[in-house]
């Protein structure tokens, strides 16, 4: 298992940086994929692209304004597998 830290400041409030990682549009302008689907609740899994829509990842935790982590699958295979290459990623 690899593990890499990396921290950025981000100078706007927690609830811009919240819209910003759970809103569909908002995240459609910053990693370019389409039509990203979720309930955004912890174990739920979030839907990316046209029609058939491919898993791109899960919820693992979720604290409104202060976390998310977020399960992330390498390549979007639409396999509800996560292995090796798949990234935990955590938002605080």
């Amino acid at each position: 298992m690899h593990y890499k830290e990396m921290n950025i400041e981000i100078c706007v409030s927690p609830e811009m940086v919240w819209q910003a990682l759970t809103s569909s549009h908002l995240i459609s302008l910053y990693l370019e994929l389409e039509n990203v689907v979720s309930d955004w609740k912890e174990g739920s899994l979030i839907f990316a692209g046209a029609n058939p829509k491919k898993i791109m990842g899960r919820i693992e935790k979720k604290d409104i304004n202060r976390k998310l982590q977020i399960w992330s699958m390498v390549g979007f295979s639409g396999k509800e597998r996560f292995t090796d290459q798949s990234a935990l990623v955590t938002f605080e």
